[in-house]
């Protein structure tokens, strides 16, 4: 009998045992488990934030092209400006070297407007120029070349002078 007790003893360890390893693979298991729901979350989450990370980087994209685009246009207006600007310098340097003949005209003109406050009639220089080629026996095309004026011009000083 007592073969039977040691028997049923070794039986009840084994069988505690055997509970106590149930238990712990059963414990076991759930973490595991749990491990793998919050991996998954987390790479679920990781995969949604990749999606808003690609389209922030596409709208930055397309606002950095419009921007460069601008930016193109506004160099171009620029490089057009400071082409006008040369050119404008050119212009100023031109008049420079015609200030000699515009203070000559200008003070023709002077002297032509102070015989205006005597009560003479004022004189004009074309026409005195236009009636001197004509009576040196210069054509009427020829006189408007020289004086940079039109035919027409010509031909009606010459009819006022008559007058």
């Amino acid at each position: 009998m007592m073969v039977l007790q040691i028997s049923g003893v070794i039986l009840m360890i084994i069988g505690i045992v055997c509970m106590l390893y149930g238990i712990f693979i059963f414990t076991r298991s759930k973490p595991v488990q749990e491990d793998d729901y919050l991996e998954k979350s987390i790479l679920s989450s990781i995969g949604n934030k990749t999606e808003e990370i690609d389209k922030t980087i596409d709208e930055f994209d397309k606002v950095s092209g419009e921007v460069l685009t601008q930016l193109d246009e506004k160099y171009n207006e620029l490089l057009f400006l400071y082409s006008l600007i040369d050119d404008k310098k050119s212009e100023m340097a031109g008049l420079s070297e015609r200030e000699p003949q515009i203070t000559k005209k200008l003070s023709e003109f002077q002297e032509l407007s102070q015989g205006t406050s005597d009560g003479k009639k004022f004189k004009n220089v074309k026409h005195d120029e236009v009636k001197r080629l004509i009576e040196q026996g210069i054509s009427v095309a020829d006189t408007a070349k020289t004086l940079n004026i039109g035919q027409g011009e010509v031909r009606l000083i010459l009819e006022l002078g008559k007058m």
